[in-house]
């Protein structure tokens, strides 16, 4: 199995790349549709959203060391 610190080091370089790197096209393109054609989306604070996307790229991050 693989130290702590390492994965700990790749959860933090996404979490870096996640801030630099330019927004997806589908929220650029949501931001310009006119109000009626947006869908729906639920709304969770930043914390919440930084922890499901490092839960995500860990359970990632185990999937293809494992393999």
């Amino acid at each position: 199995m693989f130290p702590v610190f390492y994965v700990q080091n790749i959860l933090h370089t996404y979490q870096r790349q996640l801030k630099t790197e330019p927004k997806p096209a589908r929220v650029v393109e949501e931001r310009r549709a006119p109000p009626h054609k947006i869908r729906d989306r639920v709304s969770i604070s930043e914390e919440a959203r930084r922890k499901q996307i490092l839960s995500r790229i860990a359970s990632e991050v185990v999937e293809e060391v494992t393999k």
